[in-house]
């Protein structure tokens, strides 16, 4: 059942990025609509026909957007699209700042049944972001140790505890992004750290705490990656120290220029 947008209950959206991922990426989105009120691909520039694929699944039904890259742009390029087109539902009255923002992966190792847990966590906290920790146990070692090194990193720059800062699977609330925004490069593959630093130094109450389920592992992450996302959490502790040249809807106009929207999200509140 869907979560609902009266009462208590946020509206709450998810975003997801999607490169190539035909043979996953609509049952993937089946899942994830069954526990929210509005789903927003951005398509990276697929080339492998997953972008009939998507057209035809906003079209068939409500809270469904799809944002299309002329060509690829990277994941983080992805998310600052994404993030740039809820900042204009949040201009429109479609979106409020204390809305809820779910971010998952389109390959099917999260759990979308567990998208409650997160959003009950941030409630109860009550927090402003929460990103769901992983079981490692089953990875590479290499991939545990880069990863413990990298959540260290993340806090001392941060400020805040993180035990799994690279986890793909968060909530946050939507004024969160009005304040990522004007901050966030969405250079290399570096946006987990970036997200982690610039939150955290933003204001916004973090918990790292609330397990997940990681259905299998994936494969393809570089020694080179390591190194790109430390450097870019100190670019982001470096920018989060400045005074930002556009302020977050500049940033938004600017980022959604040349991208095309398909399907629509929900009415007016």
């Amino acid at each position: 059942m869907a979560l609902t947008a009266s009462g208590n209950h946020p509206v709450t959206t998810a975003l997801i990025p999607v490169y190539n991922e035909r043979t996953t990426v609509i049952g993937v989105l089946a899942e994830i609509g069954a526990w929210v009120d509005q789903t927003v691909v951005v398509d990276d520039g697929s080339t492998d026909g997953s972008t009939g694929l998507l057209d035809a699944w906003a079209t068939a039904g409500a809270g469904r957007v799809v944002l299309h890259h002329p060509r690829n742009r990277g994941m983080s390029k992805g998310l600052l699209t994404g993030f740039s087109y809820l900042m204009t539902q949040l201009d429109e009255g479609r979106l409020a700042r204390d809305d809820v923002l779910v971010m998952l992966d389109a390959d099917g190792q999260h759990l979308p049944s567990e998208i409650p847990l997160l959003v009950r966590r941030l409630s109860e906290g009550p927090f402003d972001v929460v990103l769901g920790r992983r079981d490692l146990s089953r990875y590479p070692f290499g991939k545990r140790f880069g990863n413990r090194c990298l959540s260290w990193w993340a806090s001392r720059l941060g400020g805040q505890p993180y035990t799994d800062a690279e986890s793909g699977f968060r909530v946050m609330r939507l004024w969160t992004v009005e304040r990522l925004l004007p901050y966030f490069t969405a250079l290399a593959y570096g946006c987990a750290q970036e997200i982690a630093v610039l939150t955290a130094r933003q204001g916004a109450r973090v918990d790292n705490s609330q397990p997940v389920t990681i259905r299998f592992y994936r494969k393809g992450v570089r020694h080179r990656d390591g190194i790109t996302n430390a450097v870019m959490a100190l670019v982001a502790f470096g920018r989060s120290l400045t005074r930002p040249r556009l302020d977050a809807r500049q940033r938004a106009r600017l980022a959604l220029a040349g991208v095309s929207v398909v399907g629509g999200g929900p009415g007016e509140r």
